[in-house]
């Protein structure tokens, strides 16, 4: 027969492992989109084309990481990329020029957004930066 104190702990296991779980699924498996839960805002970049940009690269604002590529797209004029910035980065001016460069040698590429401006309006949920403000690799 299971004790009390056996039961007791059995239960304690099992609600710490289901919030575990819902925790790794919520921020790192990105299953909280699908609630409402989003731990980040989109922002689009326009891109004449990827420049070797991929999904899953990092995004930086002045050399720290402060989000990640979403999905890439392909329009008439070229490229959109969802840049997912994490809502607890930085305030990221809207004023700046998203720069796609190179990680290593081996070519890995990423987003840098620079600022030309430190003050706001700053990006938010939506911003779309023009590929005008970007600049990506020469071929």
């Amino acid at each position: 027969m299971i004790t009390l104190a056996v039961r007791l702990k059995n239960l304690a296991f099992l609600v710490i492992a289901v919030l575990v779980l819902g925790y790794l699924g919520v921020r790192y498996a990105d299953l909280g989109h699908y609630v409402g839960l989003r731990s980040y805002y989109t922002v689009t970049v326009q891109l004449p084309q990827t420049g070797g940009l991929y999904t899953h690269s990092n995004v930086t604002y002045r050399g720290v990481s402060v989000g990640r590529v979403g999905p890439i797209e392909l329009t008439e004029n070229g490229v959109e990329a969802e840049l997912r910035i994490e809502k607890d980065a930085p305030r990221i001016p809207d004023s700046l020029t998203a720069v796609v460069a190179n990680l290593s040698a081996v070519g890995e590429q990423y987003v840098d957004l620079r600022p030309t401006r430190t003050e706001g309006p700053f990006l938010g949920n939506g911003s779309v930066i023009d590929e005008a403000d970007t600049t990506i690799p020469a071929p």
